[in-house]
């Protein structure tokens, strides 16, 4: 379980995220748009999970088909275009208005299932589970304390030598000076600090829902996913359109389950 430290926590991101979910799911999800065409909104999952089997054919990982997990699945725009390669899909997600709406958009039956999760881990699911893993998006949005648990468990629930794919922020390229300095100058547990006292503010203050956003540098995750069962097949810049266009490095992960 995760000890208790000054973030913003999973009770807080379940609260901002259903907010987020209720005011406007699709512009939260993928914030290109205020005002998506459903079709148009999942068509572009369409587009990335076609991107991701080329990309894993491109590694020559020869993927079994059986069952994905898609972690932060949201509304369901990457479940929905998973389905169309696997036999069982698993969606899962933090907020409730997020997996109510997946639902009522789920074109697959009980191929596709979604599951609302609160806990710092994926304990509603067995060892060896999944052949695929994926989660992109989501990850950065929370503290590095929880997003190296659930990678943890990305792991646990993969059969042996499945494949995890996800993406997260390295390190950030501030332009500013001064701001390079200060986030260099204070320690991550400043920030955390700092964070989790802002969002406290801005919640009492009934202000829209902010998206944290959070790194890990990529050599220390690389030798995190070492040495949890992961052997890291390709890390490379992030250029999709989903990619942060923001201060951060994103970078792509493949893993495979050693």
């Amino acid at each position: 379980m995760i000890a208790k430290e000054n973030h913003v926590k999973l009770s807080q991101l379940q609260d901002a995220w259903n907010r987020l979910g209720k005011r406007n799911a699709l512009w939260a999800v993928l914030t290109a748009s205020d005002d998506w065409n459903p079709e148009a909104f999942f068509e572009t999952g369409r587009k990335e999970i076609a991107e991701l089997m080329n990309h894993l054919g491109q590694l020559s990982l020869n993927v079994n088909r059986h069952r994905a997990l898609d972690f932060g699945c949201g509304v369901g725009r990457l479940s929905q275009a998973l389905a169309g390669y696997f036999d069982e899909v698993h969606g899962v997600d933090i907020a409730p208005s997020m997996i109510q709406f997946a639902n009522d958009h789920n074109r697959h039956g009980a191929k596709c299932q979604y599951h609302l999760n609160s806990s710092d881990d994926l304990r509603l699911f067995p060892d060896g589970h999944f052949d695929l893993v994926y989660s992109n998006i989501v990850l950065q949005h929370m503290a590095p304390l929880y997003s190296k648990a659930y990678l943890v468990e990305f792991l646990r629930t993969l059969k042996p030598e499945g494949v995890l794919v996800f993406q997260l922020p390295s390190e950030l390229t501030v332009n500013n000076p001064l701001k390079r300095v200060l986030f260099r100058l204070f320690p991550e547990s400043f920030w955390a600090t700092y964070r989790s006292v802002k969002w406290e503010l801005l919640d009492w203050l009934r202000r829209s829902p902010r998206m944290e956003m959070y790194g890990i540098e990529k050599s220390k995750l690389i030798t995190f996913l070492s040495e949890n069962g992961g052997e890291v097949i390709d890390a490379r810049r992030d250029t999709r359109p989903t990619a942060n266009q923001s201060a951060w490095e994103d970078y792509l992960y493949t893993v495979v389950k050693k």
